[in-house]
């Protein structure tokens, strides 16, 4: 259950590593179509009787839906063991067998941890030895012990992608709207940085996949499936220099015909790698700047500058790529002073992107200095938690000294005034750029397709009214 609409990375490795175990496997995936609550209880209930073992697989956000879903599965196969993963499961273990029917939850990467696990169950063998588990026996839950990160990303296989509805993805463009199928995908894991508000869902050590590993992925989607959009989902792509030189290279050798969208870091921006990069496809750039206040960058311990953002937005404008930006307003500290410096900011660098609320996710140092000073508790926890279902546009918690009235006015007002005065002035401009990068990829048929697409959401927004 990963961002709806973007295909679930994590649920497909571990499908790919068990096939190629030689297990058999069912997948009911809940993210790409709406289900009702009666017909995902009629799926789970047919299935669960049928299975040795049932998985689930979620960001903390899908807690409440993940009770609800174990609960059925006991009710109806008692004796078939539920195992949780993902950041639902990673940070807390223990809070999460507590409070779900679920029997083991599986910490960190699982490609490795599931197969052990898988076995040892299949031969009725104590699971007790495989690392990387918490389990719950009784009333007594215990970890197995730490399980070291995977060295050699290249090992791993593709993702299943043939066991999801596969087109119906590709179909999505999630992140950027561009006129034909796209694909989400990861070339990296970890990040060297500790920003206090980010979950990092695979440490803090930086491993990569080779060039030619990413390059077959790429190839055998565009064979396979049709996909010329690629979003890599690393959380810090352009962390190492010589790798993406190595890749664009190899993209712009082998002549494919693809776009891509990646991460970046304003502190490691350079002008030559980006025109490289555009060479190469890649048409979008995010920065996660985050505010524009030095006092809030230091709150957030970014370890960036204001002068780099200004400095990278222009590098990568300069070199023909479309730059985007994240933002977050209320973190302790922040003020109508904070605020007002982000907006300006905004304005000056003609970059508009709806800022968010800050959510203390579990395993974040945000979550871990609240839980310090108290404002997090066995008593709200949960209660929080269930919160964070929501989208991070929506107040959940107040860690500023303002009422929450005036947090609200104040971000609205901020959204409003930056949207006014960059997305205004900006969107005709923005449309003519979309429409020549797109006729220069794609050609007249291209762009006819992208008019039709962008057409039809906006029909289709129109009719849901």
């Amino acid at each position: 259950m990963p961002t709806r609409g973007s295909f679930p990375l994590g649920l497909g490795y571990l499908a790919a590593v068990l096939l190629r175990a030689g297990f058999e496997v069912e997948l009911l995936d809940f993210n790409i179509r709406t289900f009702s609550r009666a017909a995902m209880t009629r799926l789970l209930i047919a299935k669960a009787k049928e299975c040795d073992g049932v998985g689930f697989s979620g960001m903390v956000t899908m807690l409440g839906t993940i009770q609800w879903m174990a609960q059925v599965v006991k009710q109806v196969a008692p004796h078939v063991p539920v195992v949780v993963g993902g950041s639902v499961a990673s940070p807390m273990p223990e809070f999460l067998l507590q409070r779900t029917a679920a029997d083991i939850a599986c910490i960190g990467e699982g490609e490795e941890t599931v197969c052990e696990l898988a076995n040892a169950l299949e031969k009725n063998e104590p699971i007790g030895s495989v690392l990387g588990l918490c389990i719950k026996e009784g009333k007594t839950i215990y970890r197995t012990g730490t399980r070291p990160l995977i060295k050699n990303l290249d090992a791993l296989p593709f993702p299943a992608w043939d066991h999801f509805e596969i087109h119906q993805y590709a179909k999505n463009n999630y992140f950027v709207n561009t006129p034909y199928r796209s694909m989400n995908l990861i070339a990296g894991r970890g990040c060297p940085y500790r920003c206090t508000f980010c979950y990092r869902n695979f440490g803090n050590r930086v491993r990569v996949r080779s060039v030619e590993n990413i390059l077959l992925e790429i190839e055998t989607l565009i064979e396979r499936y049709g996909v010329h959009h690629f979003d890599f989902q690393d959380e810090l792509f352009t962390l190492n220099d010589a790798h993406v030189r190595q890749f664009c290279s190899k993209v712009i050798e082998k002549r494919l015909n693809i776009t891509w969208r990646c991460l970046g870091r304003v502190n490691l921006a350079e002008g030559e790698l980006y025109k490289l990069m555009k060479a190469a496809g890649c048409h979008w750039l995010g920065f996660g700047i985050e505010s524009g206040s030095p006092k809030m960058l230091k709150v957030m311990d970014k370890r960036i500058n204001l002068d780099e953002a200004r400095q990278a937005i222009a590098l990568g404008r300069q070199a023909g790529i479309h730059v985007t930006g994240t933002f977050i307003m209320g973190l302790p500290g922040e003020n109508s002073e904070t605020i007002s410096e982000t907006v300006r900011f905004c304005k000056e660098n003609k970059l508009y992107n709806k800022p968010f609320y800050p959510v203390p996710y579990p395993g974040t140092l945000l979550f871990e200095s609240l839980v310090r000073s108290g404002t997090l508790h066995d008593g709200n926890m949960e209660s929080l938690i269930g919160k964070m279902e929501r989208d991070a546009t929506e107040l959940i918690i107040n860690l500023t000294d303002m009422s929450d009235t005036d947090l609200i006015r104040l971000k609205e007002d901020a959204e409003s005034e930056i949207r006014g005065a960059v997305a205004g002035t900006r969107g005709f401009k923005a449309l003519i750029l979309l429409a020549k990068e797109t006729a220069a990829i794609w050609g007249i048929s291209g762009l006819v397709r992208l008019f039709f697409k962008m057409t039809a959401r906006k029909w289709g927004k129109l009719l849901k009214k």
